[in-house]
C-alpha cells in the first residue's frame, strides 16, 4: 500500500513538473529571439552571414512585431558592429520619429524601444552608415527581445498547466489507468500551456524557428495518437483526440488571411440573396460564374454575422468544420464494424492527410468540407444497424440534399452507398437499403438536371484546372494510363502540394507512379492475409474509394490537392483496416496491468504514421501562408486584375488593400527612400 501511494505521489509530482516546465517555456516574461528562433517573422532585411549562424543587417533593415497583446511593453535588440565595417553610425526610427542615433561598438549592446500602450505592435527602421562597400554587413543582430508586463493574468496562466497535469494524473491513477496516466497528464499540461500561450501571447512561439515548432507538433501528435490507441478509446476520448488533432494541425491557418474569391464572400448577406442562391448561382450579385452551392453561402453569411470581415473568424469556422468532419468519419468507421481503435485511425489519418489541407487553409475551399460532412453523415445514417423506417430514410435523403447543395462532387453518393452496403455484413434491412439506393440515384439525376439547366455552358464545356495533370492530352492513351496511378500515388504516397503542382503529368517518374499503386496493394494484401474478413472488406473499400468519389471528374484533370478531401478518406479507411488486423490483444483495456507487445502494435503504428505523414501535411499547409507558393500566386493575380478588384464591394476592397498593406508594409518600409 505504501509503495503504491509513493508511486502515485511521484507520478503526480512528475506531471506537475512537466506542466511547470511547459509554463516556463511557453509563458515567459520576455521572449528572446536569437539566430535559432523565428527572426524572419519579426524582421525584414536581415540575413544569415557566411557562417550560417550569425544574423546580420545591411545598410537598412526593419524590425516589426504585430498582433501583440496589450501587455507588450518593449521591443529590444542586441546589436554589435561588424568589425569589417566599423565604425558604424546607426539611426533608428519609430512612427516617423528618430528614436536613437549613435555609433555602434563591436561589443554587444542593447537598444530599447517602447511599444505604445494599446498599439499591439511596433515598426523600427534601422539605418546603418559605414564607409564599407554596400554589400558588406553593417550590424550583427544577436537577439531580438519582446518584454511583457507581469500581470496577475500571466501568473495565473503559469499555474494552470502544472495544476492540470497533477489533477489529470491523480484522476487517471485513481481510476486504475496507471500505464497511461503519466503520459496523458504531461500531454494535457503541455496542451494547456500551448493554448494559453496562443491566447495570452502568441509571440512566445517566435523563440523557436518554424522547423522546431513543426517537430514539436509532430512529436505531440505522435504521443497523442499512441496514447489514444493504447486502450480501446471511449466516445469521449475519441472526440477529444480528433478535436485536439485538428487544432494542433491547423491552428497556424487561423492567421493566414483571405485569398482570391474569399474577398467576394466577405460581406453582409441579405435573406433575399441567400434564398436566391438556392435557385441559381452561389454568387447572387453575378460577379463570378459560380456554381450551385447555397449551403456554402449560408456559412459565409454566418461568418459575417459572427466575425464581420475578420479573416481569423472565417478560418476558425473552417477548423471547426474539419473537426466535425473528423467526428463523422469516426462514426462511419464504427458503422463499418472496424472497432473503436481502427475507427479512430480512419478519422485521424484522414483529417491529417495532405489532401485534406485545402478545406481548412483556404476559406473558399470549405465547400469540400461541407460536402464531406453531409456526404459521410448520410452514409453513416444509411448504415445504422437499427430498423430502417421512414424517419431514417428521410434523414438519409435530407443529408444527401445538403451534400449536393454544398458541392457537386456529392453526385457519387449513390455509388458510395452501394459499395458500403456490400462491405457491411448483411442485415435484415438490406431490402430497405436498396430501395433507398434507388431513390438516392433518382435524387442525383434530378440534381444533375437542375445543374445542367442552371449552368448549360459549363456542362457542355467541362471544367479543367491546371495542376499535376497539365500537359494531359486526351488523344494519347499513355496519358490516360498515367491518370489513375498518379491519383493513387498522390493519395497513398503524397509528396506535398508545391511539388505536385509544378510537375507535369508526363514528368512524373514511372517509379513513383508504380510505388503509389504498390503501396496500396501491399497494404491490402497484408490486411487480407493477417486480418479478419471485415478488415479485408474495409481495405478493399478504401482502395476503390478514391476512384469512386473523384472518378466522374478525373478526365477534367482536377487539382487533387484542392479537391482531394473525399478521396483521401480511402487512405484512412485502408489504414483503419490495417489497425483492425493488428488489434488482436485487448489486455490493455483495463489499464491495471502492463499491456502486451501485441496490444501496443496499434499505438506504435499510429506513432509511425504521424512521423511519416505530418511533415508532408505541414509542408502542404505552408502553400497557403502569405509567403507560400499558392497564396503568393493568388495575391499577385488579384493585384494585377483591377477588374476583379472593381467587382468587390467597398468593404471587401478595403479589406483586400488592408491585408496587402499589412503583409507588405515591412518590405515597403525597407525599400522606401526617406524614413517613415
Amino acid at each position: 500500500m505504501a509503495r503504491s501511494t509513493l508511486a502515485a505521489t511521484l507520478a503526480v509530482v512528475l506531471a506537475a513538473a512537466g506542466g511547470a516546465l511547459a509554463s516556463a517555456f511557453l509563458l515567459p516574461r520576455e521572449v528572446r529571439i536569437s539566430s535559432g528562433g523565428d527572426w524572419k517573422a519579426v524582421s525584414e532585411g536581415l540575413r544569415r552571414w557566411s557562417d550560417r549562424s550569425t544574423v546580420v543587417s545591411g545598410p537598412r533593415s526593419v524590425l516589426h512585431a504585430h498582433g501583440l497583446s496589450g501587455r507588450a511593453s518593449e521591443l529590444r535588440v542586441r546589436v554589435r558592429a561588424n568589425p569589417g565595417a566599423s565604425p558604424v553610425a546607426l539611426r533608428t526610427w519609430t512612427d516617423g520619429r528618430e528614436a536613437w542615433s549613435g555609433v555602434v561598438a563591436v561589443t554587444p549592446s542593447w537598444l530599447t524601444f517602447v511599444v505604445p500602450a494599446g498599439q499591439g505592435g511596433l515598426d523600427v527602421l534601422l539605418e546603418a552608415d559605414s564607409a564599407a562597400p554596400p554589400a558588406r554587413a553593417r550590424l550583427m543582430v544577436d537577439t531580438i527581445a519582446l518584454r511583457f508586463e507581469a500581470t496577475p493574468a500571466l501568473h495565473l496562466a503559469r499555474l494552470l498547466p502544472p495544476l492540470v497535469g497533477a489533477l489529470v494524473c491523480g484522476w487517471l491513477w485513481s481510476s486504475g489507468r496507471r500505464w497511461t496516466a503519466l503520459g496523458w497528464s504531461i500531454l494535457a499540461a503541455g496542451l494547456v500551456a500551448a493554448a494559453l500561450a496562443q491566447v495570452v501571447e502568441p509571440a512566445a512561439w517566435l523563440r523557436f524557428d518554424p522547423a522546431t515548432r513543426d517537430l514539436a507538433r509532430v512529436a505531440t501528435l505522435a504521443l497523442l495518437w499512441a496514447l489514444a490507441l493504447a486502450e480501446p478509446p471511449s466516445r469521449a476520448v475519441a472526440a477529444l483526440v480528433i478535436a485536439a488533432t485538428v487544432a494542433l494541425v491547423y491552428a497556424p491557418t487561423i492567421g493566414f488571411g483571405l485569398l482570391s474569391d474569399d474577398f467576394l464572400w466577405a460581406r453582409p448577406w441579405t435573406a433575399r440573396e441567400l434564398l436566391a442562391a438556392f435557385a441559381g448561382t452561389e454568387d447572387p450579385l453575378g460577379r463570378t460564374t459560380g456554381t450551385y452551392r447555397p449551403i456554402a453561402d449560408i456559412t459565409r453569411a454566418a461568418d459575417h454575422a459572427l466575425w464581420g470581415v475578420r479573416a481569423e473568424g472565417a478560418h476558425l469556422t473552417n477548423v471547426v468544420l474539419m473537426a466535425a468532419a473528423g467526428l463523422i468519419a469516426w462514426g462511419l468507421g464504427l458503422r463499418l464494424r472496424l472497432g473503436p481503435r481502427a475507427s479512430l485511425v480512419v478519422a485521424l489519418a484522414w483529417v491529417a492527410h495532405p489532401l485534406s489541407v485545402a478545406g481548412v487553409a483556404w476559406v473558399s475551399q470549405r465547400t469540400d468540407t461541407l460536402a464531406a460532412i453531409f456526404y459521410l453523415a448520410s452514409l453513416a445514417v444509411f448504415l445504422y444497424p437499427g430498423p430502417f423506417g421512414r424517419g431514417r430514410a428521410a434523414a438519409v435523403f435530407a443529408l444527401a440534399v445538403l451534400a449536393l447543395a454544398s458541392k457537386e462532387m456529392a453526385v457519387t453518393l449513390p455509388l458510395a452507398a452501394w459499395l458500403l452496403d456490400r462491405v457491411v455484413p448483411p442485415s435484415a434491412d438490406r431490402d430497405h437499403r436498396r430501395v433507398v439506393l434507388r431513390v438516392l440515384l433518382l435524387l442525383v439525376v434530378a440534381y444533375v438536371a437542375l445543374w445542367a439547366g442552371l449552368f448549360p455552358e459549363k456542362m457542355l464545356r467541362g471544367e479543367t484546372q491546371r495542376g499535376a495533370w497539365y500537359g494531359f492530352d486526351a488523344r494519347r492513351p499513355g496519358d490516360w494510363l498515367r491518370l489513375v496511378p498518379l491519383l493513387y500515388a498522390t493519395v497513398f504516397w503524397p509528396l506535398g502540394y508545391e511539388h505536385w503542382s509544378r510537375t507535369a503529368l508526363r514528368e512524373w517518374p514511372v517509379a513513383h507512379l508504380v510505388l503509389g499503386v504498390v503501396v496500396a496493394a501491399v497494404l491490402f494484401w497484408a490486411v487480407r492475409r493477417f486480418g479478419p474478413a471485415q478488415s479485408a472488406r474495409a481495405a478493399a473499400l478504401g482502395l476503390v474509394w478514391p476512384l469512386v468519389v473523384i472518378g466522374p471528374i478525373l478526365g477534367a484533370r482536377p487539382d487533387v490537392y484542392r479537391l482531394g478531401l473525399l478521396p483521401a478518406l480511402g487512405f484512412g479507411i485502408v489504414l483503419g483496416a490495417g489497425v483492425m488486423a493488428l488489434d488482436r490483444d485487448r489486455t490493455a483495456s483495463s489499464g491495471r496491468v502492463a499491456p502486451s507487445m501485441k496490444a501496443l502494435l496499434p499505438s506504435a503504428a499510429v506513432a509511425l504514421l504521424a512521423l511519416a505523414l505530418l511533415p508532408i501535411t505541414f509542408d502542404t499547409i505552408r502553400a497557403w501562408r502569405p509567403d507560400g507558393f499558392f497564396a503568393a500566386r493568388a495575391i499577385e493575380w488579384s493585384r494585377r486584375h483591377e477588374d476583379w478588384q472593381a467587382s468587390l464591394t467597398a468593404e471587401s476592397r478595403a479589406l483586400f488593400l488592408a491585408q496587402v498593406e499589412r503583409q507588405e508594409h515591412a518590405r515597403r518600409l525597407l525599400e522606401g527612400g526617406p524614413p517613415p
